[in-house]
C-alpha cells in the first residue's frame, strides 16, 4: 500500500531560502577566512625574507591595504612584534614569531576545512530538497 506524505509548499519554499542564504553565509566566512590566510603567510614570507637579509632597502605597508608605504634602509634588529589577539602583541625574535604565525595559519586552514565542510552538506541539502521541489512540480 502506497503512503501519502502532505507537505506543506510554503514551509519546503521558506526552509529551501533559509538554506539559500546559510549557504551564502558559509561562502562568504571561506572568503574572508582565506583572505586571513593569505595575510598570515605573506607575514611568514615577510619575516623570513628579513631574517634572510640581503636586501638593502624594505617597503613597509603601513595599512593593510598599501595605501601608503614606508622605506626602511640599514639594519633590521632580530625581532618581529606578533598580533596574539585580543589587541595582544608580543616582540619576539624571528623564529618563534614565524612558529607563532604558522601556528596561526594551521588554525586558520582547520576552520577553512570545517566550513567547507559544512558548506559541502548544506549544498547537498539544498539539492535534495530543490529536486523534491521539482519533482512535486513535476507530478501536478
Amino acid at each position: 500500500m502506497s503512503e501519502k506524505i502532505q507537505i506543506d509548499a510554503a514551509s519546503l519554499l521558506q526552509t529551501i531560502d533559509r538554506l539559500e542564504k546559510y549557504i551564502e553565509s558559509l561562502k562568504e566566512i571561506i572568503g574572508q577566512l582565506s583572505e586571513r590566510l593569505m595575510e598570515v603567510r605573506a607575514a611568514i614570507d615577510g619575516i623570513k625574507r628579513v631574517q634572510e637579509g640581503g636586501f638593502g632597502e624594505l617597503m613597509v605597508s603601513i595599512d593593510k591595504h598599501g595605501n601608503s608605504l614606508i622605506r626602511i634602509k640599514g639594519e633590521v634588529e632580530g625581532k618581529a612584534i606578533v598580533h596574539l589577539g585580543l589587541g595582544v602583541y608580543a616582540e619576539n625574535g624571528f623564529a618563534d614569531a614565524i612558529k607563532i604565525l604558522e601556528g596561526r595559519e594551521e588554525l586558520i586552514r582547520s576552520e577553512i576545512d570545517r566550513v567547507s565542510r559544512e558548506l559541502e552538506q548544506r549544498t547537498k541539502e539544498y539539492e535534495r530538497l530543490q529536486g523534491l521541489v521539482y519533482s512535486l512540480a513535476a507530478q501536478k
